[in-house]
C-alpha cells in the first residue's frame, strides 16, 4: 500500500492515546487512521472521520481508493455547510 501518494505521513508519538487524538484533532487533521496488530492479522484499516466522529474499517487492499473517495465526500459535505 502506498499511503505517501496520498500524503500521509506515519506518526509515532510516545504519548497517550487521548493525547495524540486531541493533537490530530487541534491540527485539523480530516482522517485519522489506525493500523494496529490486530488490524493487520485481519488485513484492515480503522478510519475515524473528524467532523463526524464515524469509525469504520476498510480492506487494506482498497485502502488507496477508498480514502481518496472519503476524502471527497468530507469535502463536498464541508462545502455544502
Amino acid at each position: 500500500m502506498e499511503i505517501q501518494s496520498l500524503g500521509i505521513e506515519r506518526l509515532e508519538m510516545n504519548v497517550c492515546s487521548e493525547e495524540k487524538t486531541s493533537n490530530f484533532f487541534r491540527s485539523g487533521v480530516p482522517i485519522r487512521l489506525e493500523l494496529g496488530p490486530k488490524d493487520r492479522a485481519n488485513s484492515q484499516l480503522t478510519l475515524v472521520l473528524r467532523h463526524t466522529g464515524k469509525r469504520s474499517t476498510i480492506p487494506l487492499a482498497n485502502s488507496e481508493v477508498k480514502i481518496k473517495e472519503i476524502l471527497e465526500e468530507i469535502h463536498n459535505d464541508l462545502y455544502a455547510k
